[in-house]
């Protein structure tokens, strides 16, 4: 079975040099037998990720659609077609469009429209994957397509901006790079600019929702900004409500249909490794990427190339060659202008390179040139030998107590690729860049070694010690206020919880890490039914310890009651209360919007809502005299209508003072003992 790499092509934002470009002599690179591809085309849709070893221009969206009854349609990009085409196998026909629009566009883009159907027309053959369709002409690969789908699973994104949560859509810091991969089982990571990411997501139907990412937790200080915008990013993401893909832009958007995030795809290409080994053969030259964050794949060795693709980390892939000044590695990448990409050594880790060839480089990006007065010809000075590689590692503080941090900080140049790692742990699981540091919080005493490897494929190490001064041991408390209650009432959870990692507080059952808590804090909880609450801790030695706590929850029931006298008036009434006694010597009407009622059953017990709460009192009446007990209700707070909680303790109050009734048709009025208006209420229908 072969061994397959993914390579990560930029599908908007670039623009690869036009084919009028003159030609260059360089080696070819050997063909790569591909294994014809036999799944049917009929019901698929694609985008176009690459024409003739160019990215397609960045104003354009280029579709190819294969109906089920032969036909195949789309948008080249400036006008719409139709024609058919002929699948056998992997052999494939795609006649010149019987229809189309005739729109005339600018003249790039009607350049590349006129390549696209050319390359159409050329097609006998073709490969495809899930995500990947490739027409070819024999061996030459013509264009290549993405799948063109809503799914997000399995898509790579490149964030362009995003809102900041104080109403503006803002682009990225110059020099900093956000980036999301969605991946079938649901989950989303990435970089966030300086630290990695990852969480749960759900989609469907043009809806998201994006759990509380997680991140590590490196610090950046360079580009300046970058942990705050950090920040906005990660609550931007979690904030998506929505999402639509048009092309090649994923846009999300809130709950309240502002923009939270647009974002370009990222191509991913399925390439083939490189052919074992042949036996009494000269090892085949490959590498390995090592740069965290991915590693641009350029048309030429030079950062005034333009980008024509990424690498990811751990990505290998077969060198065929080395620039003159052996800076950049050539390797094969069919969909790149003359099949050849270009990547910088310093990082990648390459092996059985000592007898790579010499590739001469294509002509350099032709910049027109801006006028500008002539200038006086300056002595170029001497050429310089190659620096000297310069490594450096330091801790700040080096010594800490247990459950505080240090820095670490590391400067290296001149060397081909560097890691930073705990001893002990697998190096190649922590590639960094040349310059950077990390907050770093061991639990005990740490050596932390950094390798370099030189230009001259020697490895040199540097190593320092962050010093741990053990405290206290943990302290774990966790009680309730009481333990048994009625239904409806509450109670009052509280935990200490000290020299400890982590701490969270859930109802047994839910999802632990969706409670995170802080050491010492309490919470008030309200129940229908018995509960038990769980502690979980996190102790500083990575162990894990639980609590709980039990809540006790009695069914409500009613007091005991004497028999209602069937000379009750009031029995199997209901009203809706329209004045009361607000205790400050007025009779008041209800708040706007709120309703209060009052419902006398026929077992003694009256009751209704408040405004906010339902409440519940007993009663009894003798003649036209009646008193009322202590009323009990439920415990909800309620901030709308304004006032609603304040009205409701009045009528309590007010419904509690009620010594005399008389009900005249369809009114209720209620008086106290001393003769004041208590409640007026009219006979609900």
């Amino acid at each position: 079975m072969r061994t397959m790499i993914r390579l990560c092509m930029l599908a908007l934002g670039l623009l690869v040099l036009s084919a009028c470009q003159p030609s260059y002599a360089q080696p070819a690179p050997e063909p790569t037998a591909t294994e014809p591809a036999v799944a049917g085309l009929a019901g698929t849709r694609w985008l176009l990720a690459s024409l003739g070893g160019d990215l397609p221009l960045p104003s354009t969206t280029v579709t190819l659609q294969f109906g089920a009854d032969g036909t195949a349609s789309g948008t080249d990009g400036c006008n719409q077609f139709s024609t058919s085409f002929v699948q056998d196998g992997s052999s494939l026909t795609i006649l010149q469009p019987g229809a189309s629009t005739l729109m005339a566009c600018a003249a790039d883009v009607m350049h590349q429209a006129t390549a696209f159907m050319d390359a159409l027309a050329a097609t006998t053959s073709f490969s495809a994957s899930e995500r990947q369709l490739v027409l070819q002409n024999g061996s030459r690969i013509l264009a290549t397509f993405l799948a063109d789908s809503q799914s997000l699973a399995g898509t790579s994104w490149e964030v362009t901006s995003y809102n900041n949560g104080r109403d503006a859509v803002v682009s990225l810091i110059v020099g900093s790079e956000i980036n999301a991969d969605f991946d079938a089982e649901g989950r989303v990571s990435g970089s966030a600019g300086c630290n990695s990411y990852f969480a749960g997501f759900t989609s469907g139907n043009g809806s998201i929702t994006i759990d509380t990412p997680a991140t590590t937790f490196k610090f950046c200080d360079e580009p300046p900004g970058v942990m705050e915008q950090e920040a906005e990013f990660l609550a931007a993401l979690s904030s998506a409500a929505t999402y639509s893909i048009q092309g090649n832009v994923l846009q999300m958007r809130r709950a309240d249909d502002q923009l939270a995030l647009m974002m370009t795809r990222r191509t991913v290409v399925d390439l083939p490794a490189p052919e074992p080994n042949e036996p009494n053969q000269p090892p085949i030259p490959w590498g390995r990427v090592t740069a965290a964050q991915g590693l641009n794949i350029r048309s030429g060795p030079g950062v005034n190339f333009p980008v024509i693709g990424v690498a990811l980390y751990g990505d290998e892939g077969e060198i065929i060659g080395r620039s003159a000044d052996s800076r950049w590695w050539a390797t094969t990448v069919p969909s790149a202008p003359d099949g050849i990409g270009w990547v910088s050594v310093d990082f990648v880790i390459a092996s059985n390179v000592e007898n790579v060839r010499v590739i001469a480089s294509p002509p350099p990006p032709v910049i027109p040139p801006t006028a500008v007065p002539p200038a006086t010809p300056t002595p170029l000075p001497a050429p310089t030998a190659t620096p000297a590689a310069q490594i450096s590692l330091s801790a700040d503080p080096t010594t800490i107590n247990q459950g505080q941090c240090s820095t670490l900080r590391w400067s290296v140049q001149n060397v081909q690729a560097v890691w930073v790692y705990p001893r002990g742990q697998h190096f190649e699981n922590f590639p960094r860049a040349g310059e950077g540091s990390e907050v770093v919080c061991p639990n005990s005493t740490t050596v932390y070694e950094m390798r370099v490897l030189q230009r001259d494929g020697t490895t040199a190490f540097r190593e320092v010690t962050v010093n741990v001064n053990a405290t206290q041991q943990p302290q774990i408390s966790f009680w309730a206020r009481e333990t048994t209650i009625n239904q409806g009432q509450c109670t009052r959870l509280y935990w200490d919880v000290q020299n400890v990692q982590g701490v969270w507080v859930y109802p047994q059952g839910q999802n632990w890490e969706r409670f995170p808590r802080v050491g010492q804090d309490s919470e008030r909880v309200c129940l229908d039914s018995t509960t038990t609450y769980e502690m979980r801790v996190l102790q500083r030695d990575n162990s894990v310890v639980n609590r709980q706590v039990t809540i006790n929850v009695r069914a409500a029931t009613p007091t005991p009651q004497p028999p209602v006298a069937p000379s009750d008036p009031l029995a199997g009434t209901r009203w809706n209360v329209v004045q009361f006694n607000n205790g400050q010597g007025a009779v008041t009407s209800l708040v706007a919007d709120s309703a209060i009622s009052l419902d006398f059953g026929t077992d003694g017990q009256v009751s209704g809502t408040s405004g906010c709460n339902s409440y519940f009192a007993s009663y009894q009446v003798n003649n036209n005299t009646i008193s009322i007990g202590q009323p009990g209700s439920t415990s909800m707070t309620c901030g709308e209508p304004a006032g609603v909680m304040e009205q409701e303790a009045q009528f309590r109050a007010a419904l509690q003072s009620a010594a005399t009734f008389r009900v005249t048709g369809n009114q209720l009025e209620i008086r106290t003992g001393g003769d004041q208006i208590a409640l007026v209420a009219q006979r609900a229908p």
